[in-house]
């Protein structure tokens, strides 16, 4: 999976990244790492925000997880946006996990008081466990996301512990005779990005969920 991340991001990146690596202190005291790119050539203008969750790992989560995502496809991809793009360390094993969940809620509300973030362009995406956490939040939060983009992972809409459990929990919602998708949801611009070669996800758990 790495390998492919890095060729494409060679293709698509404009060149270095200017990519610092801050903390946030939660409420429930603990400590929110993440990596932050700002647009070079900044206006004073508001800009857009993107929020992009981290792919699984396997043992203790190592420190600037959320940067190697950020620099490697996030920002290259979507440089054309001029946007701040803000990729979290994942608190739990998973992004669906309550504390998960406040912890994205927090550091956006951080960055809209300390950055000039367009309200009305803020984008959610995420990449295998990221894309779990993106449709989760997307579903969850729909009136703070203009747009959401799902990558390499399955809908889920019901908390997990981590990835293997919301393979489940998608087959689970895509066999129901009649899935409630909250109506925002369906409302909300949805570019879900998937392989028919992806070995670990079931290309058809998204495109039943889009169908």
């Amino acid at each position: 999976m790495m390998p492919l991340l890095l060729a494409f991001a060679a293709a698509v990146s404009p060149g270095p990244l200017a990519v610092r690596d801050e903390t946030l202190e939660l409420e429930y005291g603990t400590e929110l790492r993440y990596a932050i790119s700002e647009p070079r050539n900044a206006d004073g203008g508001k800009r857009p925000l993107v929020v992009a969750l981290h792919f699984g790992w396997s043992g203790d989560l190592p420190p600037g997880y959320g940067r190697n995502y950020l620099s490697l496809l996030v920002a290259p991809a979507l440089a054309e946006l001029d946007a701040i793009v803000v990729a979290p360390d994942a608190i739990e094993r998973s992004w669906t996990h309550p504390r998960s969940e406040t912890a994205v809620l927090a550091l956006v509300e951080h960055v809209r008081a300390t950055r000039a973030v367009d309200s009305d362009r803020i984008v959610l995406t995420g990449f295998s466990l990221g894309a779990m956490g993106t449709w989760f939040l997307a579903s969850r939060h729909p009136d703070l996301w203009s747009a959401a983009i799902p990558m390499a992972g399955p809908p889920i809409l019901h908390s997990v512990a981590e990835a293997r459990a919301g393979l489940t929990e998608s087959r689970r919602l895509l066999d129901q005779a009649e899935i409630e998708w909250p109506p925002a949801l369906v409302e909300m611009p949805v570019f879900a990005i998937h392989s028919r070669a992806d070995e670990l996800v079931d290309i058809e758990l998204v495109t039943e969920a889009v169908e």
